[in-house]
């Protein structure tokens, strides 16, 4: 019974290990564009999550990082708009130009956030990003973009007024990285 419990808090305790670490040693470098993976939106745009993921997006793109943003998210059933359209509208409400912007619209996972926007990087001739995500997401956001090949560096935000939704998210993520691994092996499994 001791072994089975401890494998199982080891099950738990290195993936979050990793989640809490990884936002520290993880910096972002310059890059051809900076990638905002969407969260929910409301009737007045971006909640708090998304809304700080894009200023984080704003703050690199003005000190030079990237030179174009892509918002990423499709309109969730509860959603009035598009995640992609509402990061961008909100950008463009910060001052980032038009021009500097691509709203993905059609994605309803992080995976698939990523996927649509290597498609994009592909159409455009780009390379490299940075994803811009909560910290406690970026871990498992580095998994899906090595997945969906996407070469990356790694910026994240932490929401202080709402740390208990933050420390929300820091418990689901490791059953999401067992998700999205089981998720993948399916595939593989699947298309073999």
């Amino acid at each position: 019974m001791r072994i089975a419990l401890l494998t199982l808090a080891l099950l738990f305790l290195i993936p979050e290990g990793l989640v809490i670490g990884f936002p520290f040693w993880s910096k972002p470098a310059s890059a051809d564009v900076i990638i905002v993976l969407g969260a929910n939106v409301d009737a007045r745009g971006p909640k708090p999550f998304y809304r700080a993921r894009l200023d984080e997006a704003v703050r690199l793109y003005e000190a030079g990082y990237a030179p174009v943003i892509i918002t990423t998210g499709g309109q969730g059933p509860t959603e009035p708009i598009s995640e992609g359209i509402a990061g961008r509208d909100y950008l463009i409400a910060r001052g980032v130009p038009p021009e500097a912007i691509v709203a993905e619209t059609s994605s309803t996972s992080t995976l698939e956030n990523l996927i649509h926007a290597r498609r994009i990087m592909a159409e455009r001739g780009d390379a490299t990003a940075i994803i811009v995500s909560n910290r406690f997401h970026l871990f498992r956001a580095m998994l899906l973009a090595r997945f969906a090949e996407v070469e990356a560096s790694y910026a994240g935000v932490f929401v202080g007024e709402y740390w208990p939704e933050e420390i929300v998210g820091h418990l689901r993520e490791v059953p999401a990285i067992y998700f999205n691994a089981l998720r993948g092996l399916w595939r593989l499994y699947d298309a073999g």
